[in-house]
């Protein structure tokens, strides 16, 4: 049996998961601009130079590893929090179709 607390229970924890989602792909966007754009003024005053892409990636990495290093805990904080709110999602889903079960066999 499915209880109304469960239910609510399902569903306040989809709202938080969905909530820091937004929050980690708005600071994951933030942090790879902010990459990007510390890159690009490297580039540009001449910090990092290199004869190719290759070698400019590898001077900037080196350069600006604090930065990269953000960069990936961001993305695996975001995948982390990704997967939380799918595991919510499929929750409410199978309490849904609990729900709906219940009804139809009571029919």
């Amino acid at each position: 049996m499915v209880t109304e607390e469960q239910i609510n229970d399902a569903y306040d924890q989809l709202g938080k998961f969905k909530e820091l989602l937004w929050i980690c792909s708005s600071d994951l966007a933030d942090d790879k601009k902010g990459l990007e754009d510390t890159i690009a003024k490297a580039l540009m005053d001449g910090t990092i130079e290199g004869k190719n892409q290759q070698l400019r990636d590898a001077a900037a990495k080196e350069k600006f590893s604090e930065l990269f290093e953000k960069v990936d805990e961001s993305q695996c904080l975001y995948d982390q929090t990704r997967l939380n709110c799918e595991l919510a999602n499929n929750e409410v889903e199978r309490l849904r179709l609990v729900v709906r079960l219940i009804e139809v066999t009571k029919n």
